[in-house]
């Protein structure tokens, strides 16, 4: 017989790899079980339907990989701790096609579907010093006001009143120079002494 000293190690062992690892059959099935929870039995015309494992330390493991395709519940196998669920949705063209990447874990009972990939920010906003968590709004360009024209500052000069018409009859006579006004009259008499002259000789 063995020494209980020999015995606690192996015990100990035992224990902790079976509560590390999900079990695949924590309960037990009378003679004769037959699964009713199969995708035969669950996909029919116009459905799509697909099976996923979970166990009791992740329970929403199918949820959160196929309700946001519009996959819903159909049925779940018998099992308290490791369990496999077969979620369906009407099949056509519409349906959102299910990446790879999580089809690929969907058999894993410790997956987790993968984080939806969003869109790299074109650029750093600036944020708060008081609270980081907040971005300003980007600025909104906003058009320039035209400047608007001027007035010309006013002379300091008066205008000059706009010329007069000539006053009297003769509106186009012509004042004589000073030049003419004073040999028109010796002129003058210079003819007449010359008639004058000519008029004796004669006699």
């Amino acid at each position: 017989m063995r020494s209980p000293l020999f015995l606690g190690p192996a015990l100990v062992a035992g224990l902790t790899l079976t509560l590390s690892t999900p079990a695949r059959a924590d309960l037990a099935r009378p003679p004769g079980f037959v699964e009713s929870c199969t995708m035969k039995s669950q996909s029919g015309a116009g459905k799509e339907c697909l099976s996923c494992a979970a166990f009791y330390g992740n329970s929403s493991h199918c949820e959160e990989s196929l309700a946001s395709y519009g996959f819903k519940e159909g049925c779940r196998t018998s099992g308290a701790s490791v369990w496999s669920e077969v979620w369906c949705r009407p099949a056509g063209p519409r349906a959102t096609p299910v990446p790879n990447d999580v089809l690929a874990q969907l058999d894993k009972s410790t997956g987790h579907p993968p984080a939806p990939a969003s869109a790299a920010p074109t650029g750093t906003l600036p944020t708060d010093p008081v609270d980081p968590a907040f971005v300003a709004p980007p600025a909104v360009a906003t058009a320039e006001p035209t400047a608007m024209p001027t007035a010309a500052p006013p002379s300091a000069d008066p205008p000059a009143p706009p010329p007069l018409p000539p006053s009297g009859g003769c509106g186009g006579c012509a004042t004589p120079r000073p030049e003419t006004a004073i040999w028109a009259p010796l002129l003058a008499l210079g003819a007449l002494a010359v008639g004058w002259s000519r008029r004796r000789n004669r006699r």
